[in-house]
This record gives structure tokens, C-alpha cells and sequence, in this order.
């Protein structure tokens, strides 16, 4: 969110590199810490690869978010799990069992109704963030290599330092001056840059990218109410739908694919268990009772609009 107020006043990659920066400074004191534990990985071309990837995806995103509402440039983002999950199968060797397909399949669906792509004018801004979404994806699959051998803090330390080094020709030419407001929400912006990152870089480590890629869709869900609430945004009824029908097909996916996992150690029982539970089927119930029911007010609302043109 402190991207659209930055932006008002900043250069995109003066943005770029302040925001880096402060990463730096941040990262640096748990690195140097981490030293005196253990022995630094050393960066590689896949750290290069990544920081380029990184770098070149941010101006893209930043004009989009400037020009755009903020659902509607997240929206597109629903490309980026499944461009991630493909380019994890070939380059990365990963499977595409069928729960990772159904969760990407009902994420995708349910992204789709909250987007409407009648809605709004598909534009060139539009490109710009289907550009970075594709790179982020490039991106993905980079941190999971990285994530095998370096650590969630050295993988954004390295991460930071190559994308601030790359903006600084430009932040050179560019000169722009930081008030303590810019200051502050550059801080803000770079704290939680290094807890997504870390975060996702130890979640890389622990499994596959494909099983992680079908809970990127909740972000769409998450941008929607944080946008009401800072921005005055209004949340639509296709944003409830979608946003029900995204978090019970992820959430019941994936939950069904550990379940059937762990059968194999503790007996089928546990999966039938699973879904006979009481507690389980009044969620799966309520979440898509709410989504047939924003469907159907969302489609009587179209309807009486329509006819209140024609008449």
C-alpha cells in the first residue's frame, strides 16, 4: 500500500533503489549476526538471475499500480500461479498431481468472477503488470533453486543488494529528494518486503512451488478489503464470490492432499474421517452457499440494471 503514496512523489526506480536500500540496512545486521554462526553462501548466477528478474518486474508493477485500482492490477496477477506452477514442471521437474490442478483451476475461477473482464478496459497499464507477473514467475522458480542451499536471509540480502546496485544509474540521473513522510513509508514498505520474502523463501524450502502457488490467489482477496478500508475502494459482490470460492477450493485442495498423504502411514480411515467430520462440512457448506448466493444476487443486480437502461 505505501507504493501508491511513494509514487506520487517518486521516481519509479529511485523508489526502487531507496526501497532496496533500506532492505539493506535492515538484512544486514541479521546477517552479520548469521556470520558469526556459520559459514556464508556465496551469491551465484541464479541469485543474478533473480535480482534481474526482481528489478526488471518492479517499474512495471509500480506504473500499474499508479494508473490503476488497485483489485484490478492485482487481478491480473491470477496468471502467476499457473505461468510459476508450468515453469516449476519443466525447469524444476515438479509433478502436477491433481489437487495442485484443482486448486488452480477454482483459484483461477474464482479470481475471474472478482476481475470481470467486462468490467474495465483491458489497457496498455494492463500490459505493465501482466510484464511483471510473468517475471515474478521467472523469479519463483529462481528463489526456490536458491532456497535448497542459502538461507531466507541471505536469498533477500543478496536479493536487495543486486536490485539496488542495478537502479543506481538511474536513480543518479533521476536526483530525487526524500522528506521524512517518503522516509517513513519507504521503512514501512521495506519491513514488510523482507517478511514476505522471508517468509516465502522458507516456504520454498520446505516444499514445491506448484503446492504453494494456488494460495497467491488470496492475495486478490486480501488487496480488495485492505483497498476499502485505506482507500474508500468498494468491495463488489463478484469480490465475495470469487474471494469464497478461491480460499474453499485452495484451502479443501490442499488439506485433502496431506490427508491422503498421510493415509499411506496411518490408514485410509483418516481420509474418510476427514470428510465425514461435521465441523469440516458446515465450512464447505458456508463457503459455497456464499458463493452461489453473491452469484445469484450478483446476476439480479445485472439483470434490473439492464433493464433500467433499456427503460
Amino acid at each position: 500500500m505505501p507504493v501508491r503514496e511513494l509514487l506520487e512523489s517518486l521516481d519509479p526506480y529511485a523508489m526502487i533503489f531507496y526501497r532496496s536500500l533500506c532492505c539493506f540496512c535492515l538484512l544486514l545486521p541479521f546477517l552479520c549476526f548469521r556470520h558469526k554462526s556459520r559459514k556464508l553462501e556465496k551469491p551465484n548466477m541464479v541469485n543474478l538471475i533473480c535480482g534481474i528478474a526482481t528489478f526488471a518486474s518492479l517499474p512495471m508493477w509500480f506504473v500499474a499500480v499508479a494508473n490503476m485500482k488497485l483489485p484490478d492490477v492485482v487481478s491480473i496477477t491470477l496468471i502467476t500461479p499457473i505461468f510459476t506452477t508450468a515453469i516449476a514442471y519443466v525447469f524444476l521437474k515438479e509433478r502436477l498431481g491433481l489437487s495442485k490442478l484443482i486448486a488452480l483451476a477454482l483459484g483461477f475461477i474464482g479470481a475471474f468472477i472478482i476481475i470481470r473482464p467486462e468490467s474495465y478496459n483491458f489497457n496498455v497499464y494492463s500490459l505493465f503488470a501482466l510484464g511483471a507477473c510473468m517475471l515474478w514467475s521467472a523469479s519463483y522458480v529462481a528463489t526456490k533453486n536458491l532456497s535448497n542451499k542459502q538461507s531466507p536471509v541471505e536469498v533477500t540480502f543478496y536479493l536487495n543488494v543486486i536490485v539496488c546496485a542495478l537502479s543506481i544509474p538511474y536513480v543518479a540521473v533521476a536526483g530525487n529528494a526524500l522528506g521524512n513522510y517518503e522516509l517513513y513509508l519507504l521503512i514501512m514498505s521495506a519491513i514488510t518486503l523482507v517478511l514476505a520474502n522471508f517468509f516465502m523463501v522458507k516456504a520454498y524450502s520446505l516444499t514445491e512451488v506448484g503446492k504453494l502457488m494456488p494460495y497467491d490467489y488470496s492475495r486478490l482477496t486480501f488487496t480488495a478489503v485492505i483497498a476499502f478500508f485505506v482507500y474508500g475502494e468498494m468491495i463488489s459482490m463478484s469480490t465475495i464470490a470469487g474471494s469464497m470460492i478461491t480460499v474453499a477450493g485452495v484451502t479443501f485442495s490442499i488439506t485433502i492432499a496431506a490427508v491422503a498423504y498421510a493415509t499411506n502411514q496411518f490408514g485410509p480411515r483418516l481420509l474418510t474421517n476427514f470428510m465425514s467430520d461435521r465441523g469440516n462440512q458446515f465450512t464447505l457448506g458456508m463457503f459455497i452457499s456464499t458463493f452461489l448466493y453473491c452469484l445469484i444476487v450478483l446476476r439480479t443486480i445485472t439483470n434490473f440494471s439492464d433493464g433500467g437502461s433499456e427503460g
